[in-house]
């Protein structure tokens, strides 16, 4: 059987099963156009290999491991005798989150705001506002560009974060300071930008009024970055994404500072977050010298007490 057909069963059985498989689908079509008309017997680890290292480094090991699934998949369903990926396939290392400091976030807002774009003058309000929406509310960079204008609830102070990450919805509650933000943003996005699906229609958008992709969103942070003065670090750092690590980390050092219970305050931020376990959270704290003499000074008090 075509592995592109192959490709269109596991899809059909995934969105059968209730998943949306957004990305993951694309990973997949694309992988299938590429080898289209082969026999899936046809396929090698050279076919996988080649896929993968076409991406981004950041990308890469998502690739891998979406193609492993499928193909695992395909021998349990006896499309395969054997599986084209395995374990010992080349991958680079997770990248070390980068967390950026106040000033440089504050760098980072001013260039885009400074943005120009002949095509549309309200392009640099959107990457700062997503910048800043990614940033203040510790979303995802997918979540934040799927927000539709219905997704916000100035009432409540609240995001509506639909189907994120392992098809989670949750509810994002945001600050006043953050919402008089928000809503001077959100009144120009509903004036100044088309609706072409009325409040179903990107908070986020280009210039027609539709979510603004995620290859413009990195290509544009990258050309930010380098405005701000931020140096990069490695080849593909600092990310986008590493705002949401940078929000984790400045949470929590003001908890510390606060003097609040560390346990119960990091239950509380990996529910903020979205994560399935606590587990998931740990990689985002990484000790800051500003996170570790929090940490110190919250040991001390306690240390304090203890002896009185």
């Amino acid at each position: 059987m075509r592995i592109e057909e192959v490709i269109g069963v596991f899809l059909s059985l995934k969105r059968n099963s209730g998943l949306t498989y957004g990305s993951q689908s694309q990973i997949m079509r694309v992988f299938g156009e590429r080898n289209a008309g082969k026999d899936i017997s046809e396929i090698t680890q050279d076919d996988v290999r080649a896929y993968v290292e076409t991406k981004e480094h950041t990308y890469k090991r998502n690739y891998f491991q979406q193609l492993r699934l499928f193909f695992n998949w395909a021998v349990r369903a006896g499309y395969l005798d054997s599986s084209p990926v395995w374990e010992k396939i080349s991958l680079p290392p997770q990248m070390r989150p980068y967390v950026y400091t106040r000033d440089e976030i504050r760098r980072l807002l001013d260039a885009a705001a400074k943005r120009e774009n002949p095509n549309s003058r309200f392009q640099g309000e959107m990457f700062r506002a997503i910048l800043l929406t990614t940033y203040a509310c510790g979303l995802r960079i997918g979540e934040a560009r799927h927000l539709r204008c219905r997704d916000v609830d100035f009432e409540r102070n609240t995001l509506v974060i639909l189907d994120g990450k392992f098809h989670r919805s949750r509810f994002t509650p945001f600050t006043e300071d953050f919402a008089r933000l928000l809503k001077d943003y959100y009144r120009r996005r509903l004036r100044c930008v088309p609706m072409p699906e009325g409040m179903e229609s990107a908070l986020f958008p280009t210039r027609t009024g539709h979510a603004v992709s995620l290859e413009r969103l990195e290509k544009t942070f990258r050309k930010l970055r380098d405005a701000a003065g931020i140096p990069r670090t490695g080849a593909y750092g600092p990310r986008i994404h590493d705002l949401r690590h940078s929000f984790a980390v400045h949470a929590m050092t003001e908890a510390y500072r606060r003097g609040e219970n560390a346990s119960e305050f990091l239950y509380r931020l990996s529910v903020f977050l979205g994560h399935a376990s606590i587990e998931g959270i740990m990689r985002y704290l990484t000790l800051t010298p500003e996170l570790r003499a929090a940490g110190y000074k919250l040991y001390e008090d306690y240390q304090k007490q203890t002896e009185e």
